[in-house]
């Protein structure tokens, strides 16, 4: 059974946003149950034709899907189904999904799932419009001069796929990614609804990589309208995501987590990822981490890392992060540790499994493969073994 919620939010008039670029693309809806408009919005792009549908397997037990599926149906379309999605999505699948949608002629591509599944059926899109393979555009995104219509239904709060330009390959054990505006959604569905089967460590996870984006989309644009996205990003997370772990299935903070999401990818697109991302990607590369675990750990660690050069920053998510009380900018860090640690997640490189032999090497690629420009402080070969150090002890220090 559903949580009872506090206020009637399944009856809300959904959120419409058009961003701005391509007349065809770039229109968002936020609303419960907003899902089942995926057949319209096809038909808004394409009368007709097979549809290719992006999924993660397990998707198909989950309630809503099949409602999915029935509006495209609905509408006259065919739907084809591909679900050999990867969590770090190769060129191979990607080549092998582009592969499908060219034989069968599909006309637009559908995504339901989270981050993987969104950037699989992105790369879908992207290729099915033209005949070269993953590699060539992932190396050269000048290539890229169209896409088929895509709509994309994310089934998590976390990774904002859905409204990002990105797309994220694994390439020869490196991540790799793609910025184009082709790979913006010509619609996109938040249903907070389809959110509320995520297991526990998932919502964790995911919500971690949201607040995140936020943070470091601040960081790296500091300016009033990032700060304004972020800063309602991390209060909602703040707010709504140790309720969303401890029950799922209550969906005022399942509403709340959706809006954080989308919002916290807006601030990340302003100011791009800084060394929390690049720790995620060196322990995904290493040891198959999940990202937003990776992001989340990082987190507090990056944040006092630079606290000498954002202390404006973290004197407002002072006022935020912790209702009824200010926390001094110096203290922000440890707020951060201390709700990774509530919802369940290792807070330092130890607990997490990692052996002091590997903190070198981590700190090599962080400098030489993952390097940030934005950061507002400089991170050496030296400051990066340093920060690697403060990472694995669990210990928040200047350094």
């Amino acid at each position: 059974m559903l949580h009872k919620i506090h206020y009637d939010i399944v009856d809300h008039d959904p959120v419409m946003i058009r961003f701005p670029g391509t007349a065809d693309r770039g229109l968002l809806k936020i609303g419960m149950g907003i899902s089942a408009q995926a057949g319209k919005e096809l038909l808004r792009t394409v009368p007709s034709g097979t549809i290719l549908c992006v999924a993660d397997p397990v998707l198909r037990s989950m309630p809503g899907f099949e409602a999915i599926i029935d509006s495209i149906k609905n509408e006259g379309f065919t739907v084809d189904l591909f679900t050999e999605v990867e969590p770090e999505p190769s060129c191979t699948v990607m080549d092998k999904v582009a592969l499908l949608a060219r034989r069968r002629g599909v006309v637009a591509v559908v995504g339901i799932g989270g981050g993987s599944t969104l950037d699989t059926a992105k790369f879908a899109a992207v290729l099915g419009s033209n005949q070269h393979g993953a590699s060539e555009l992932l190396h050269d995104s000048t290539l890229i001069e169209d896409s088929l219509p895509l709509v994309l239904i994310p089934t998590t709060s976390g990774t904002g796929s859905e409204i990002s330009p990105y797309i994220v390959v694994s390439d020869k054990g490196r991540k790799l990614f793609i910025s184009s505006n082709f790979a913006f959604a010509s619609t996109a569905l938040v249903d907070p609804m389809l959110t509320a089967s995520m297991p526990a460590k998932l919502t964790a996870y995911t919500g971690l990589d949201a607040l995140t984006h936020a943070v470091e989309g601040m960081i790296g644009s500091d300016n009033p309208f990032t700060k304004a996205l972020a800063m309602q990003s991390v209060s909602l997370i703040f707010g709504n995501l140790y309720r969303a772990v401890i029950d799922g299935s209550d969906l005022e903070a399942r509403y709340k987590l959706s809006f954080a999401s989308v919002l916290g990818m807006l601030a990340y697109m302003q100011g791009g990822g800084l060394y929390a991302h690049s720790m995620s990607y060196v322990l995904t590369e290493a040891h198959g981490f999940p990202h937003g675990l990776g992001c989340g750990l990082a987190l507090p660690y990056t944040l006092k890392f630079n606290e000498s050069e954002i202390t404006s920053i973290l004197e407002d998510m002072g006022r935020i992060i912790a209702p009824g009380t200010i926390v001094p900018p110096a203290e922000v860090a440890q707020t951060f540790i201390d709700l990774v640690i509530s919802l369940g997640v290792p807070s330092s490189l130890k607990q997490a499994g990692i052996e002091t032999e590997e903190l070198q090497a981590f700190a090599c690629d962080l400098v030489s493969v993952y390097p940030r420009a934005k950061n507002p402080r400089e991170l050496t070969p030296t400051l990066a073994t340093g920060l690697l150090e403060m990472m694995y002890d669990g210990s928040l220090k200047l350094i």
